[in-house]
């Protein structure tokens, strides 16, 4: 009873506050997003391409169907999917932790997961990947963004996620500062699988945080197939 009562006393005088405003959010238990913020959080559902996940119009109907793109020239993985649009307060929320390796985003991003509910298993996975990152850009940020969200997206298993098995071998531009055809230039031959990785047959989920022009993940799913893998569906948290 008494710890009730300090619990209730607690939240007036220490209101939550918004994970993405910073506005309190008071009395509401289980929240971390005020109303306007979580409204601004829009999932990405059917219809979508079944490849590699683009939201489409519902003008062809609400059937999801094959992308311009995928019909030309299908991806190197076998499937793409992202939980959300790349908007704010999802935005800030992976500014923080990519950039600043603000782990108080961390609460936010994972209520976004939990709300979003676990369709994103395409597969029941041998490994769970995450991009890798070059180890001094590693150093210099203080985490890999990646693996954060592995963990987050597959809280209940975690011995099936390796960081390891991908490799960055050189220290590329950001791709977010380069177009289309610079970002394939940036990244051929600068990803290798470990030596000693045993890929063979295996079923891979390749995690990381945002799906732009999808040149990282590609990059990543040819050299995992060239190693051996049957198959490598993608996962990312947002969507530009």
């Amino acid at each position: 009873m008494l710890d009730q009562i300090w619990a209730n006393l607690m939240l007036i005088l220490f209101p939550p506050r918004c994970c993405g405003c910073g506005d309190p959010i008071p009395m509401q238990r289980n929240r971390n997003f005020c109303s306007l913020c979580a409204a601004r959080v829009v999932f990405i559902s059917s219809p979508l391409c079944p490849v590699c996940g683009i939201g489409l119009s519902s003008d062809g109907g609400g059937e999801d169907r094959f992308c311009h793109g995928c019909l030309r020239c299908l991806p190197t993985f076998d499937s793409a999917r992202s939980l959300v649009y790349y908007r704010d307060p999802v935005r800030t929320l992976l500014h923080q932790l990519k950039f600043k390796a603000d782990t108080r985003a961390v609460p936010g991003l994972r209520s976004v997961i939990y709300e979003g509910g676990d369709w994103y298993r395409k597969e029941d996975y041998d490994l769970i990947i995450p991009v890798p990152l070059f180890p001094a850009r590693l150093k210099k940020r203080g985490l890999n963004q990646a693996l954060v969200l592995a963990r987050l997206f597959f809280t209940e298993e975690s011995e099936k996620i390796d960081p390891t098995v991908l490799i960055k071998v050189e220290n590329t531009p950001a791709q977010s500062e380069l177009n289309g055809i610079e970002r394939r230039k940036n990244l051929a031959g600068t990803i290798r699988a470990r030596p000693n990785a045993d890929l063979v047959g295996s079923r891979i989920c390749l995690v990381d945080d945002i799906l732009t022009t999808g040149t990282t993940v590609s990059e990543c799913s040819l050299i995992l197939k060239e190693n051996g893998a049957k198959i490598v569906d993608v996962l990312t948290f947002a969507r530009a």
